[in-house]
């Protein structure tokens, strides 16, 4: 199986291809989404395996590719560049379409089932066509497996893959006074934590205005990289408008990921869109309960376990503010015991078993 170049960065990606290996499921390596490349790679993998497909939509195509490699195409380049979103869907659809005349078996992973931003024609041209094309469509839950087949209509086999924990992952935590010392943030206070990329569809905004009416009762850290220029500076305003809050706005190592996790009482989740969550199963791992927006993928995963989290009327701040206290009024060590239990339910060797049972049927059948 060859992935997706996002494989190399993300932890998901690991945990879900060791787990798949003693199934018989190898990751070949990642691949490029071009006709050039498949022919060039064609008898080193059976299977393609995407996850994100709006990241196809902002690469090259090789004919573009080609003109820069000629005296004087970059001048032919900037003049088609308004065109880039239209030849790169036209290279895309022809690459799925070489992949499957060549028998490879395509996977889809549906993270997202709608781009969370950025939903432009390309983008969901993207989505639109890797369902169509994909052999099988992996999702995290019932409900993400309905909306794809109500929008899509993918022809292709289903397979519900809960989303596994993050055990083995990150690194021993220092201790929660030495990081909340570093931080600028008091010990005396329960620390609310945000946690990943800061961008809108994650209604890090409303955390804010949840920490807010709070107020000095808690302390805030918004920590992660922020895309969004704009947003970034919104939320930086608002930070500075609380008593006792941070942001610390990078991509954040293991170990700062474990250090923040483990120093906070609560991790909130209060995304306005989202069919899938490895932040929710990564913070459960570290022994945190989380709050979160009542989407269906959180009702499903916290449902039955209000010590491990608690849902909330999504977009409402005072109802996030009333599913905080009411969590904080349970004690420490009977959140942390309620995560771990909640976590270990989700073990990648069980999850993937009929992914790859699946897989090996399509890769025979090819």
């Amino acid at each position: 199986m060859s992935s997706e170049p996002a494989s190399a960065v993300n932890p998901y990606f690991r945990l879900f291809y060791d787990a798949l290996r003693p199934h018989g499921v190898e990751l070949a390596g990642t691949f490029v989404p071009s006709r050039r490349w498949l022919r060039a790679h064609a008898a080193s993998f059976d299977a393609l395996h995407f996850h994100w497909p709006e990241w196809i939509v902002r690469a090259e195509p090789d004919a573009l590719r080609f003109l820069h490699a000629v005296k004087g195409g970059w001048r032919i380049s900037r003049m088609l560049e308004p065109r880039y979103p239209d030849l790169q869907i036209r290279e895309y659809r022809a690459f799925l379409a070489a992949a499957r005349a060549a028998r490879k078996t395509i996977v889809w992973t549906c993270h997202n089932v709608e781009p969370h931003e950025d939903a432009t024609r390309p983008v969901r041209a993207a989505f639109r066509s890797l369902a169509q094309a994909a052999d099988l469509v992996i999702c995290h839950d019932d409900s993400a497996a309905e909306r794809c087949r109500t929008l899509y209509q993918p022809p292709g086999r289903m397979v519900i893959m809960e989303h596994g924990n993050y055990a083995g992952v990150y690194p021993r935590p220092r201790s929660r006074g030495e990081v909340l010392h570093e931080l600028g943030l008091p010990s005396s206070a329960p620390l609310l934590l945000f946690v990943g990329q800061v961008r809108p569809y994650k209604a890090v905004d409303l955390v804010c205005e949840a920490a807010a009416q709070l107020g000095p009762r808690v302390a805030l850290l918004v920590a992660g990289h922020a895309p969004d220029p704009s947003y970034a500076e919104r939320i930086r305003a608002l930070v500075k408008q609380l008593p006792s809050a941070a942001f610390i706005e990078r991509q954040l190592s293991d170990q700062e990921f474990a250090d923040f996790v483990a120093a906070s009482d609560l991790v909130l989740l209060p995304y306005r869109s989202v069919t899938g969550s490895g932040s929710a199963l990564a913070a459960l791992t570290i022994g945190r309960s989380v709050v979160a927006s009542d989407l269906p993928f959180f009702v499903s995963l916290l449902g039955g376990h209000p010590k491990a989290g608690r849902v909330f009327r999504s977009g409402d701040a005072g109802a996030l503010v009333a599913a905080v206290a009411q969590l904080l009024e349970v004690a420490a060590d009977e959140r942390e015991r309620a995560a771990l239990a909640l976590a270990a339910r989700y073990p990648w060797p069980r999850l993937v078993s009929q992914v790859a049972s699946t897989v090996r049927e399509l890769v025979a059948a090819a």
